[in-house]
């Protein structure tokens, strides 16, 4: 639960809440699977090679999607006063969307690296241990850094 609390829009009720309904997240592959299963991902109603990402499935635990994307309404408020202390990508999504829809996709991207901090490191997972595994926010980053470099290869 200490670990969950260092990210960012992540209280006690919304980290306890994760660890007693995921437990260790060991049963899924990924944090895409995570946020799906919070139903935090848009629906995929593709054909004929156009991709079509419809709203959010809201499938999955109501509880922790509505806390998660609570705790990220209350980051947007923060954000929007001081927009320098944030990731840039934060103040990018609200530019382009509504309040509403950049606090989804917070949650969204929340999700993935409470997976990722959740989810004990495997032991082929070498790119893991580089980085300070105490730190959560570390591990979150790293975990980011790490999907950014693969997307790009």
């Amino acid at each position: 639960v200490a670990l969950l609390r260092t990210i960012p829009g992540v209280g006690p009720i919304t980290a306890s809440a994760i660890v007693a309904t995921v437990g260790s997240g060991k049963q899924f592959n990924n944090g895409r699977e995570f946020a799906a299963w919070l139903g935090l991902t848009p629906l995929n109603k593709s054909s004929g090679g156009k991709e079509r990402l419809g709203h959010i499935s809201k499938m999955g635990d109501q509880y922790i999607r509505r806390l998660l994307v609570l705790g990220m309404t209350s980051r947007i408020r923060s954000i929007r006063s001081e927009p320098e202390r944030f990731d840039p990508w934060f103040a990018d999504i609200l530019s382009r969307k509504p309040s509403r829809v950049a606090a989804v996709a917070m949650a969204n991207k929340t999700a993935r690296m409470i997976w990722a901090v959740l989810k004990p490191p495997d032991a082929d997972a070498a790119w893991f241990t580089q980085y300070d595994q105490s730190n959560a926010l570390a591990r979150c980053y790293s975990v980011v850094f790490f999907l950014q470099t693969r997307r790009s290869q």
